[in-house]
C-alpha cells in the first residue's frame, strides 16, 4: 500500500496536484494546515481513500477531529498536526502520547521540515511543507513499513 503524506500545503494546491499524480497513491494523510485544500484533492483525484487533520492555520474545519488513529492494514498510525505538542520546540510530548497508544507509526507537521525518527517501536515522520514542494511517500505492506521523504522538481509546483 503506497501512501501519500503530506503537510503545510498553505493552498497550493497545484503541488498537491503534482504529488497525487507524480505518486498515484492508494491513501493521502494530510497532516494539517489547509484541510480544504485536501478537500479539493480529493475532489479532483476521488480513487484514494483521504484523511485529514486540522492544523494551527485551519478555521472552521467542520467538525473534523484534531487526532485520527487509523490502521493502515496491521499497522496503528496516528496523525496529528504536531502543533498541541509543540513539535517546533520538541519531540518529547509527542513521542510521550504515541507511547501511551502504543502506535507503531505517527504521521505530523507544523515544522516545515522534514523529519524521521526511528525507534525501536516506533516511528515519527514529518514530510515537510507541502507548499514548499516537500512530501513523504509510506509503503505500508502487513507489519512492514518504510518511509520516504522528496520534494517535487521546480517545474511541478505552479499552481494549478
Amino acid at each position: 500500500m503506497k501512501v501519500l503524506v503530506i503537510s503545510d500545503s498553505h493552498k497550493k494546491i497545484g503541488n498537491l496536484a503534482a504529488m497525487v499524480e507524480k505518486e498515484r497513491p492508494d491513501i493521502v494523510i494530510s497532516c494539517g494546515d489547509h484541510c480544504r485544500d485536501c478537500d479539493e484533492l480529493a475532489e479532483r483525484y476521488p480513487g484514494p481513500d483521504y484523511y485529514c487533520v486540522p492544523g494551527n492555520c485551519d478555521f472552521f474545519t467542520h467538525g473534523r477531529k484534531e487526532e485520527l488513529l487509523i490502521y493502515l492494514e496491521k499497522v496503528p498510525v496516528l496523525i496529528t498536526h504536531g502543533h498541541k505538542y509543540q513539535v517546533k520546540r520538541t519531540y518529547n510530548y509527542l513521542r510521550e502520547k504515541a507511547e501511551s497508544l502504543g502506535v507503531k507509526v505517527v504521521l505530523c507537521g507544523h515544522t516545515h521540515r522534514k523529519y524521521t525518527e526511528k525507534g525501536d517501536h516506533m516511528t515519527i515522520f514529518n514530510p515537510g511543507a507541502a507548499h514548499e514542494g516537500d512530501y513523504g511517500i509510506m509503503e505500508v505492506e502487513g507489519n512492514t513499513v518504510s518511509f520516504t521523504h522528496k520534494t517535487l522538481n521546480a517545474e511541478n509546483t505552479e499552481d494549478a
